[in-house]
């Protein structure tokens, strides 16, 4: 009895081993896409990879670059400083972190933030954390996080750097995607948790 025990508890530690190897080169092959973990870039197909631009901390006037960028159907990706610095002249703007793709109740559309951003009476940026092939479908104007900017494909290593560059906070402090700016100066930053519960 105890020889069969063993023998089961070998035999399913290897099968275990093998479907793990298999996953692993599989992932490392490129057939399986795990989004959430890296920029998402290198899963992009070469005309997408074309369409993501890089300002390379070259952006000077927010609203032309990103009105350009858009006509062109491209998506701009942008670091956290220069994002700040460019808000700077702007009366009053909202910047929505999100993840495209998010199914989760906290997850608003687009559309939502524009229409709080309308009621506030300030202009809404839209910040993709991943790049996915589906930001290349939305009509509105996106940003991206330069992930280069901060030396790192991983998520969670330039998501962080980008929000402590962008606010000067860190992520571990409190759960935020959305942030206020009025010239340059942040007035508040809240999650869409907090903003759906509001009257």
């Amino acid at each position: 009895m105890h020889r069969v025990t063993k023998r089961i508890i070998i035999y399913t530690s290897a099968v275990a081993i093998a479907l793990l190897a298999t996953v692993v080169c599989l992932y490392l092959t490129g057939y399986i896409r795990v989004y959430g973990l890296t920029s998402g870039y290198q899963y992009l197909d070469r005309e997408e990879r074309a369409r993501i631009v890089f300002s390379r901390n070259k952006l000077r006037d927010i609203d032309e670059t990103l009105d350009r960028v858009h006509r062109e159907r491209k998506i701009l990706c942008v670091n956290g400083a220069e994002l700040r610095a460019a808000l700077a002249s702007k009366p009053k703007a909202l910047v929505y972190i999100f993840a495209e793709g998010c199914t989760s109740s906290t997850c608003l559309p687009l559309s939502a933030i524009e229409a709080y951003a309308h009621k506030i009476g300030a202009t809404p940026y839209y910040v993709a954390v991943d790049l996915t092939p589906g930001l290349m479908k939305r009509t509105e104007p996106i940003l991206s996080i330069d992930y280069t900017h901060y030396g790192t494909k991983w998520r969670n290593s330039f998501y962080e750097a980008f929000v402590k560059d962008l606010t000067g906070r860190s992520t571990d402090e409190e759960h935020f995607n959305l942030v206020l700016f009025e010239k340059g100066r942040i007035v508040s930053i809240f999650s869409t948790e907090k903003l759906l519960q509001q009257p």
